[in-house]
């Protein structure tokens, strides 16, 4: 999915977006014809205000920022609050993370339960259209995906092709459960996946995942959990402490970090 302060940082260029909101109430307006849009709410304070508007927020960003998708008469409440310090729609330049010209992006689309991963493939001239539409919070280039944790287990263990010093050691996880903060997990990856027990305690692989959301195959969080403890028998791809375990918290729904 998409690649997020870890990834935020990524994903919104916050030195602009700060540089735009500043200091100033800024309080805009709700976009004409539009049912719902996306709006940076700037509270004096990170709290939990939003919850009395019934608004769940898609994001925390930064500096007491929070990434909304609200309606008309939301927007009205939060308006005319005199603890909102201000209120700005969610500019479509803010969403754009693009290096080069590509045929295919992914991109982050608000849905029931909070912001979600897609791919899609377009001509370029087409992205401005898209990113019009206040359902869509990102997009940036589809890359080629290419597995290759048989060459990174070396290259941290030992920078020298197929030496695996801590291998050698029976040093691999075993025992261990790493936290694991990031976009939805790929759940039933062969790297992942177990045929008998539930998530966890007793699952292979996962023994938490705190997400509203479910799994998402393409997502950020499939690669970095992969590539830290993922293990499927018989595959070269395994992670680098592929003995280990790991629990899940899905980055979209933290607060503060």
């Amino acid at each position: 999915m998409l690649y997020l302060i870890i990834f935020f940082q990524i994903f919104f260029n916050f030195s602009f977006i700060e540089e735009k909101i500043g200091e100033k109430q800024i309080k805009e307006f709700f976009p004409q014809k539009k049912e719902k849009a996306l709006f940076l709410v700037n509270l004096n304070e990170k709290s939990k205000y939003l919850e009395k508007f019934k608004i769940k927020p898609l994001a925390y960003i930064h500096n007491n920022n929070y990434l909304v998708y609200i309606d008309r008469m939301q927007w009205e409440k939060l308006y005319f609050d005199k603890k909102i310090k201000a209120i700005r729609h969610f500019e479509k330049e803010w969403k754009l993370n693009l290096k080069k010209k590509t045929s295919c992006y992914r991109y982050l689309k608000v849905e029931e339960n909070g912001l979600k991963t897609h791919r899609i493939c377009f001509p370029f001239e087409d992205i401005l259209n898209f990113v019009e539409r206040e359902d869509i919070a990102y997009i940036e280039n589809d890359w080629e995906i290419n597995l290759r944790n048989d060459t990174t287990s070396w290259v941290i263990q030992s920078n020298e092709q197929n030496w695996y010093p801590f291998y050698d050691e029976n040093l691999n996880g075993e025992g261990e459960i790493i936290g694991h903060i990031d976009t939805e997990i790929y759940k039933d990856s062969c790297y992942f996946k177990d045929e008998v027990n539930e998530i966890g305690p007793n699952h292979r692989k996962i023994v938490a995942y705190r997400s509203p959301t479910t799994t998402d195959k393409e997502a950020h969080g499939t690669h970095t959990a992969g590539t830290a403890v993922g293990f499927a028998e018989g595959e070269e791809n395994n992670g680098i402490a592929r003995g280990a375990k790991i629990s899940y918290t899905d980055i979209m729904y933290i607060e503060g970090i």
